[in-house]
């Protein structure tokens, strides 16, 4: 992290932002960061994560930021639990076996409302609001290309509708249904993605 006076203090633990503040997990515990002066950092611990019975000793692996509740979720070494902090507390949720979700993997992506795991027409997804799974399937389209963003709840693709071989931009709305943007003409394939948001 840089201070305005020019000082970096290095990082190594997780950091990650919620509402324009910095945070970091180290030692079960999640610290706020805060810049003091110009060349000063100041480290507070707001909360010591803590196991139970069944998972007493918690180790963070990773984090996934959820855009619709402002929160990040800490994923555990025990698979499936996770635990959500907001800024100022944190509650232990279990998500589905069958959520695998990694920022970067091929296929998963996510929007402002949630995340997605794309294989071919199929689509898995999980609601951030609610942490809800559902599945859909786009079958009159070969997709291939997909742009997500955590600034909107769309997803854009560009692909070939099969009932007229035609190139085509379209929108994935948030309800799972898809209108079409923009059709190439004579053909034509259509190169790059814009997003329409």
């Amino acid at each position: 992290v840089k201070c305005p006076g020019g000082r970096i203090y290095p990082i190594t633990d997780i950091p990650f932002i919620i509402n324009n503040e910095l945070y970091s997990y180290k030692d079960e515990k999640i610290i706020k960061w805060e810049t003091v002066d110009n060349n000063e950092l100041k480290e507070s611990e707001i909360c010591k994560i803590e196991g139970d019975n069944e998972h007493p000793e918690v180790d963070i692996r990773g984090l996934i930021y959820n855009y619709a509740r402002n929160s990040v979720l800490l994923q555990s070494n025990y698979g499936r639990y996770y635990y959500e902090f907001d800024g100022t507390t944190y509650q232990p949720i279990e998500l589905p076996n069958s959520f695998h979700w990694y920022e970067g993997s091929n296929g998963n992506f996510q929007t402002s409302k949630a995340w997605y795991i794309q294989s071919n027409t199929r689509f898995y997804k999980m609601s951030m609001i609610d942490y809800q799974e559902s599945e859909f399937r786009i079958s009159d389209y070969e997709i291939q290309s997909v742009f997500a963003s955590p600034k909107s709840p769309n997803i854009t693709f560009n692909g070939i509708r099969y009932m007229d071989g035609a190139n085509v931009v379209g929108t994935i709305t948030e309800s799972d249904e898809v209108v079409i943007d923009n059709v190439a003409e004579n053909g034509n394939k259509i190169i790059n993605l814009i997003s329409l948001n």
